[in-house]
């Protein structure tokens, strides 16, 4: 009895793993896709929403790819292990460089595909896109076919004070033309909330990994009278209180500038500060920001004036400086004022910055900050006629 009772022991306790085995067979077979998914982070909840309805071998490179799913091709861009985006396959690589900014092709391949998968939804697609105020006065949904099919269709993308209208074709009789709400919420596919509870970590994963490219800036400085340096200058926001300004000495070649960062240039060199990443001096400035979320709720960060700048300029925003006061002594600091504007989504970062002095002389130090996040570009013009 002992060898039998032995053999039957030693199989009840292989039958969980066989079926553990047959398990992880099935779902590699069958939900094989959806576990690889899940093992990835997503860039906002919706994506991630939209990875579990997906029938598609996914990629797993990083970087962009185009993968079938049915008669149409998605794509999917992945940075950093990071899914950034999902979507028809609408904008081809010239498209996307040279006549429309990112963010926007990214919202309009993600929701056009969104709209065609059985996603939770309190109401139906069409009266979806009529709370979000997605138009189509030319084509529709099933326009997509024809676009993916002629990548040579003549484009043109128009972002407006309040609306974002986008053409394929020509006039008098486009083949498609939509247009939507300028809605950070909307084109970033993130509610305010989920907005305040992501920022913080992408933030902190910043990281800059290649200087801006500046061999090129002669043509587009211009000499200021003043200070008798070089200016480059992206404009002003807010009736001309903040500016984009950034100072330029000239270098030892011909068409070299080296930005302005030195005590002895403090104002220009606080500009230069926070509108670029490019000041490699500045690397060991500490940034630590005090986030006002919403419902009133705060979450320190801690990262560096560099990578935040970079951050903020790689997610289409242009930075806007004012220099509220500058203490007379070496060891004071400067009130600074910044606002990260992203114009084509129409979103602002509000900071209220103390920074030491020394940081500009040393190299070194902390700076601190408030920071109230994607405020609406109306809601920022309303606090300051107050």
């Amino acid at each position: 009895m002992a060898p039998r009772d032995a053999h039957s022991t030693d199989r009840q306790m292989r039958q969980p793993v066989y079926k553990i085995i047959l398990m992880i067979s099935i779902s590699l077979v069958y939900g094989g896709i959806e576990n690889i998914i899940h093992c990835r982070e997503f860039r906002s909840d919706m994506l991630e929403e939209m990875s579990r309805h997906l029938n598609i071998a996914w990629p797993g490179e990083e970087g962009i790819s185009t993968v079938n799913s049915g008669v149409r091709d998605i794509t999917v861009r992945i940075t950093d292990g990071c899914v950034e985006h999902i979507g028809y396959r609408i904008f081809p690589d010239d498209v996307r460089d040279r006549f429309i900014p990112p963010q926007i092709a990214d919202f309009i391949e993600r929701y056009w595909l969104s709209l065609s998968l059985p996603m939770k939804r309190l109401k139906s697609v069409s009266q979806q896109m009529l709370e979000d105020r997605f138009v189509f006065s030319k084509g529709g949904l099933s326009t997509l076919e024809r676009l993916q099919r002629d990548s040579l269709l003549s484009f043109s993308c128009e972002i407006g004070q309040g609306n974002i209208t986008v053409t394929w074709g020509e006039d008098p009789r486009p083949v498609c033309r939509i247009t939507f709400p300028k809605d950070h919420e909307l084109i970033l596919g993130r509610k305010m909330p989920e907005n305040d509870r992501r920022l913080a970590s992408e933030i902190r994963c910043a990281r800059i990994d290649a200087r801006a490219d500046k061999d090129n800036l002669s043509p587009l400085l211009s000499p200021d009278t003043v200070t008798s340096l070089w200016v480059y200058n992206e404009g002003s926001y807010l009736d001309c209180n903040l500016k984009s300004d950034r100072y330029y000495r000239h270098g030892d070649g011909d068409s070299e500038y080296i930005p302005v960062f030195d005590a002895g240039r403090l104002p220009e060199s606080i500009a230069n500060l926070f509108t670029d990443y490019d000041i490699a001096e500045a690397d060991k400035i500490r940034l630590v920001i005090r986030q006002i979320k919403f419902g009133f709720e705060e979450e320190m960060i801690e990262t560096t004036v560099p990578e935040f700048v970079a951050f903020c300029k790689r997610n289409g925003c242009v930075p806007f400086v004012g220099i509220v006061s500058v203490d007379d002594d070496p060891a004071g600091v400067a009130d600074v004022l910044v606002i990260m504007r992203n114009w084509n989504i129409g979103y602002n970062h509000l900071l209220r910055v103390t920074l030491p002095l020394t940081c500009v002389s040393t190299g070194e130090g902390t700076a601190t900050a408030r920071m109230n996040a994607f405020i609406p570009s109306s809601n920022v013009k309303n606090l300051f006629k107050n």
